[in-house]
């Protein structure tokens, strides 16, 4: 009799029997190798991953340095392009300097020669 006070059920008693045990104990075996499978599967697919996962970032490392090292070259060609163009700039001013210069000289002379 149970607890309560009642005979076990059919199933309990089939559950209690030598055979239950067995079968009970075999499918357990067969779930935990599954699962263990399973796991050992998913571990495996993981370290694959990884690996995958570390080549991509060496190769994304590398590339970023390339293209930081790219960059900097055309900072300085663009810096060297800057200074030459302010170059010009002052260059262009002193020019039209004198040819102010000259053209008053010029209008002078003119001036000169009208009288």
């Amino acid at each position: 009799m149970s607890e309560l006070g009642r005979k076990p059920g059919r199933l309990v008693r089939v559950l209690r029997s030598d055979r239950a045990t067995v079968s009970y104990r075999a499918v357990l075996g067969v779930m935990v190798t599954v699962i263990l499978g399973l796991l050992a599967s998913m571990g495996n697919d993981l370290r694959s991953g990884q690996a995958d996962l570390q080549k991509t970032m060496t190769r994304l490392v590398a590339s970023q340095a390339r293209n930081s090292a790219k960059l900097d070259d055309q900072n300085d060609r663009l810096r060297r392009v800057e200074e030459a163009v302010g170059g010009l700039g002052a260059g262009e001013a002193a020019l039209d300097h004198r040819v102010t210069v000259l053209e008053a000289r010029q209008g002078v002379r003119q001036a000169d020669g009208q009288r």
